[in-house]
């Protein structure tokens, strides 16, 4: 038996009582952690979209248009571009990174041995309109070369951000009158090295092509104000350029909230995360 003033030990039930209240605690905690790690991620890829949309509007005010957001189409035998809308890249979203960032990563013109993005005289260094490190930038392997495949969000594991511009297209109205609307090329999701197969460009982890597939096929409804599909001239809210990161599930376009699987805009339980520049 202790002694008069010999401090006392925990027993046993007092060991459970406080390991109990730990655990609770635990439980009450690791959600807003999670929460407030999402919100964080979140901000974080607002502020990249922002930053983005700073540089290209800088690289507007230089050059006098965004740069193309359609893949480099060549010309059989001579590596040329045989389209002088496409760009340097084989998708919208590793345009964006050539063209923000320059040849080099270090800009246009005079940093870029007098390379300019639209050809003309190099006066100066131009840019680059983004910095960021190099594990922020996506690349991937096509035809044995290793090339730009886009500007990285805040998430884990981070997803591509895509980049769609428009162009001024002649349609014809109800009545049969040609009038000219600012319509996103859409070919983002039908890059070069992949023809006419979206389903194998830009698939998260984890994902299935068949499904990421359907995601794209989802993703032109998330923006459009008229009709029409990834096939046909669609009309944006905005009238000069998307950014589009596929949000925290990394998956763009609708999904169920349940299955996390793609599912129509129409669904009772569609959710659509992305986060866009507007």
């Amino acid at each position: 038996m202790p002694g008069h003033g010999q401090p006392r030990g925990f027993t046993l039930v007092e060991l459970l009582v406080v390991i109990g209240i730990i655990g609770l605690l635990l439980t009450l905690l690791v959600p807003t952690i999670s929460k407030a790690t999402e919100t964080v991620r979140t901000y974080r890829t607002r502020t990249i979209l922002k930053e983005l949309s700073i540089g290209l509007n800088s690289f507007k005010i230089d050059f006098g248009d965004f740069p193309p957001s359609k893949p480099r189409v060549p010309l059989p035998g001579l590596g040329l571009k045989s389209d002088p809308t496409s760009g340097e890249a084989a998708s919208g979203a590793g345009n964006l990174v050539v063209y923000l960032r320059g040849p080099n990563s270090s800009g246009w013109g005079m940093a870029a041995g007098g390379q300019m993005p639209f050809g003309g005289v190099a006066r100066r260094t131009y840019g680059p309109y983004y910095q960021c490190p190099e594990e922020s930038v996506r690349t991937e392997v096509i035809n044995n070369t290793l090339v730009p495949g886009g500007f990285l969000d805040g998430y884990q594991p981070p997803g591509i951000i895509l980049y769609f511009r428009s162009s001024p297209t002649t349609i014809q109205d109800s009545s049969g009158n040609n009038v000219i609307v600012q319509t996103f090329d859409v070919t983002d999701c039908n890059r070069t090295d992949k023809p006419n197969k979206p389903e194998l460009n830009y698939v998260p982890p984890g994902g299935t092509p068949a499904a990421q597939k359907t995601l794209f096929d989802n993703l032109t409804g998330v923006f459009q104000t008229g009709t029409g599909t990834a096939a046909q001239l669609v009309r944006y809210k905005r009238q000069d350029y998307i950014l589009i990161s596929p949000g925290v599930d990394g998956k763009f376009g609708y999904i169920d909230k349940e299955t996390l699987l793609p599912c129509a805009s129409d669904s009772t339980n569609a959710q659509n995360d992305d986060i866009a520049n507007f």
